[in-house]
């Protein structure tokens, strides 16, 4: 094969009541061949959010097959699918022109699909970064979300 993906993950919040409250969660997907950004934001029983964030990279060859490109989105497309489950809603960046329109949007389209198959909507918006897609479709679900410290 000529491709390697490299996941690094930061802790995400899987579960999906406590305490017998449901928990909610909404994505924000921003997907590029070389890298994916996901945002999660999770709104826990209390009403207090929690944002988590995770990144999967990628690398090509120039001389991948059509084979070789398939399977490579197909495989990015479904660790991105095991790592957000079946959230509220998912706020995917659409796919901007350029190089290799045809395969980032291939990835868009599997990534959406398998989202509505989960029983989630899906929201394309404009390219942004992951964290703001996420943010809005929390906002458009109606949360309030307030500012958190980062931590340097």
């Amino acid at each position: 094969m000529c491709w390697k993906v490299i996941t690094t993950i930061t802790p995400i919040i899987v579960f999906a009541r406590v305490n017998g409250a449901t928990m909610r969660r909404v994505v924000g997907i921003h997907a590029t061949l070389t890298q994916i950004e996901l945002a999660i934001i999770t709104q826990r029983a209390d009403g207090t959010t929690v944002t988590n964030t995770t990144q999967i990279t990628s690398r090509s060859k120039r001389s991948a097959t059509l084979a070789d490109r398939a399977l490579r989105i197909n495989h990015l497309a479904t660790q991105v699918l095991e790592l957000v489950g079946a959230p509220e809603l998912a706020v995917i960046a659409t796919p901007e022109p350029g190089l290799h329109l045809t395969d980032r949007q291939g990835l868009f389209w599997l990534i959406a699909t398998g989202l509505v198959a989960r029983g989630s909507p899906v929201t394309p918006a404009p390219p942004a970064d992951a964290i703001a897609l996420a943010a809005r479709g929390a906002v458009q679900l109606g949360w309030t979300l307030t500012p958190q410290p980062v931590d340097a």
